[in-house]
């Protein structure tokens, strides 16, 4: 990847004269069971990260309760640890003030198949990060290979891994409006849902997988 794809992701490397070798993952999908676009009952929306203000907690939670607030039958789980004690405790009193605790589910750190299980069993990947060090997003790809769609920011090295309307959708930073915006759209329709995931997934083949990694590297 050259420094024109994203020339904020790399300036002191003078990453113009530089190839970026894409990290890759096992693949893991068929391992665990996998939600299917068109189902019954809420759409579940995923986040995975330490819950931080950064990494977009916040800015999702407000953008879930818009949805909320717009009749959308939603839940969301959020994968990780706390930061701190102080920000856990502002979460859970935003969400009790605004009657959205029973459709919020803090899972604490999953590790290995139980981490994979919440992937393969969610809808939307979201990831609304503005992490000052943000460089590629693992968990994007991790979301992808699940034939997820994902909506995230443009943000450091995220466009080099969301294409904006291909595999998911990109918004400005800090912005819940936006944010629900695009999980209202992808939560409206099964359709959508499945021609973003399965564009995910074939991004996962060609650039994210281990194998793909490994030969780069030769």
């Amino acid at each position: 990847r050259t420094a024109a794809e994203n020339p904020d992701d790399g300036l002191a490397f003078r990453a113009s004269r530089s190839i970026v070798v894409p990290n890759g993952v096992e693949d893991m999908r068929g391992t665990v069971p996998e939600r299917a676009p068109e189902h019954e009952g809420p759409i579940r929306i995923l986040f995975t990260g330490v819950l931080i203000p950064s990494k977009g907690v916040k800015v999702l939670l407000e953008a879930f309760v818009l949805l909320l607030n717009e009749g959308r039958d939603v839940e969301l789980e959020l994968m990780g640890r706390w930061g701190d004690e102080e920000f856990r405790r502002e979460c859970e009193r935003f969400l009790h003030q605004r009657e959205a605790t029973d459709r919020v589910r803090f899972l604490g750190v999953k590790r290995d198949e139980e981490k994979f299980r919440h992937f393969a069993a969610c809808d939307i990947f979201c990831f609304p990060s503005h992490f000052e060090a943000e460089s590629f997003g693992l968990v994007l790809v991790e979301a992808m290979q699940f034939a997820r769609p994902v909506v995230s920011t443009h943000w450091r090295g995220i466009p080099s891994v969301v294409s904006d309307g291909v595999n998911g959708y990109l918004v400005p930073v800090e912005d819940p409006g936006a944010v629900a915006g695009r999980l209202g759209v992808l939560a409206d329709s099964p359709e959508l849902r499945r021609r973003m995931g399965e564009e995910g997934r074939r991004i996962f083949e060609q650039r994210f997988t281990l194998e793909r990694f490994q030969r780069n590297m030769e």
